[in-house]
């Protein structure tokens, strides 16, 4: 991957990023962002899994999202797109900013300007989407900045700790990213 000035926000993940990782999955407060189960791991099993991370493959690219300042700053999050069908030429965007207090610091903005960008310009890709809970209303307006779209809900798609939440539909295609 070509990285110019503009993607310094972001650079491949290391070994070193994992324990990291493992702790923001292991935090409650993250899982009210991302949909997903959550799940306590031990931190030998979910470094074990996260290992698969380190080598991008054929149909998955995860970044380590850095602060400031972004080319030598600190693990802020994770960004990627995974389940790259280069048949139909689309793949799912996912992002998890760790820290409660490094969010809304524009990290996240940065870093899906970079994947997204690497997603049309760099692999080709047609199209990205991505799933997000429908009270995310903070996500919702990133991913609009984008172009993303609003395409359905998934009425009472997941259990969040006790409450059943919906959750939305985006979608972007590469000509409409571009037109930004």
């Amino acid at each position: 991957m070509l990285m110019t000035e503009q993607d310094m926000a972001v650079r491949p993940l290391q070994e070193t990023d994992l324990p990291t990782i493992h702790g923001w999955f292991q935090d409650r407060d993250v899982y009210n962002h991302i949909v997903g189960p959550y799940r306590i791991r031990s931190e030998v099993e979910s470094l074990e899994y996260m290992r698969g991370w380190l080598t991008n493959t054929q149909n998955a690219v995860r970044l380590a999202i850095l602060g400031a300042p972004e080319t030598t700053g600190p693990l802020v999050g994770m960004v990627s797109l995974t389940e790259i069908d280069w048949t139909h030429r689309f793949g799912s965007y996912h992002i998890i900013i760790g820290a409660r207090d490094d969010r809304g610091q524009g990290h996240g903005k940065r870093a899906t300007d970079a994947i997204l960008r690497h997603g049309f310009d760099d692999l080709g890709l047609r199209r990205v989407e991505l799933e997000l809970y429908a009270d995310n209303q903070a996500a919702q307006a990133l991913y609009e900045h984008f172009g993303f779209v609003k395409e359905g809900i998934k009425r009472e798609r997941c259990h969040r700790f006790g409450t059943v939440v919906d959750t939305l539909i985006m979608g972007l295609l590469a000509r409409d990213f571009k037109r930004l």
